[in-house]
């Protein structure tokens, strides 16, 4: 990890000016991340949407694809993480990553902490830092002392920002409705999607949900990794260490230029 490589101006910020950190790095390199989380998640879907129809329960495909989150979050954590170093990933890159180390830490959350209110604050230690047993504990713990009740409200917002969006979508269907027909097609649409929805209504629906997730997920996680990485940075003081550095640079260059001052002086003697 080299600091002076760092993208970003180093100084320790408080907990939702880290999060705006994490969302603008994300933002910057939206095109990557969105790339990468197509490639990945738009397969899985189709399939999770055809067991979904074999078994007669398309609800089984919006359920896998919500709870594989984590696995799919590996992918704008990858990205972000290196390219706050100035190492900015290729799409092929960043594909070949998930793909190889799909497995490393992520198990126990897609099993005993899938339900974590802290996931976006927590995931890093687990994909990046690669903690196990008491140590991770204790890690966990140190992150979240003081920061995690942004940690929580973070994931509450995304879960509010998905169900809006989703519920946009459907509203915005009601808004090229004429006026008159407006009750009896929200009756419609709600029968349809609701109340005795059909297998193709089942498949939209999930559609519109992962589309949703594919919009909040992506700034849900830089938004913990913001979280994180300002927790380091507090922790560990990288701008003072980044500060000596620099310091120490410059009395490297006073001392190579002191033998030529001293041998000017005695010449000029």
């Amino acid at each position: 990890m080299r600091l002076e490589q760092l993208s970003v101006n180093l100084r320790p910020r408080t907990a939702w000016e880290a999060s705006d950190l994490g969302v603008a790095l994300v933002r910057r390199h939206w095109q990557l991340i969105i790339q990468a989380w197509i490639a990945v998640t738009l397969p899985a879907l189709a399939l999770f949407t055809f067991f979904g129809y074999l078994v007669d329960q398309i609800w089984l495909s919006w359920m896998l694809l919500w709870w594989l989150k984590p696995w799919f979050d590996r992918i704008p954590l990858y990205v972000v993480s290196r390219a706050v170093f100035g190492n900015v990933p290729t799409l092929r890159e960043t594909l070949g990553a998930h793909g190889a180390l799909s497995g490393t830490g992520v198990w126990p959350w897609l099993l005993w902490r899938r339900l974590h209110p802290a996931r976006s604050l927590l995931l890093p230690i687990d994909l990046l830092e690669g903690q196990h047993g008491a140590e991770r504990g204790a890690r966990a713990r140190v992150l979240m002392r003081g920061v995690g009740n942004p940690g929580f409200m973070l994931t509450v917002i995304g879960w509010h920002l998905e169900a809006m969006l989703v519920l946009s979508v459907l509203a915005l269907v009601l808004m090229f409705v004429p006026v008159e027909f407006l009750s009896e097609s929200a009756r419609a649409m709600w029968d349809t999607l609701i109340q005795d929805p059909p297998r193709w209504a089942q498949a939209l629906l999930g559609a519109v949900g992962w589309l949703a997730m594919s919009v909040v997920e992506p700034l849900y996680v830089g938004a913990g990794f913001g979280l994180y990485l300002n927790r380091r940075i507090q922790l560990e003081a990288w701008d003072i260490e980044l500060a000596f550095r620099r310091l120490a640079e410059r009395l490297r260059g006073l001392a190579a230029a002191l033998p030529l001052a001293v041998l000017l002086c005695a010449a000029m003697a």
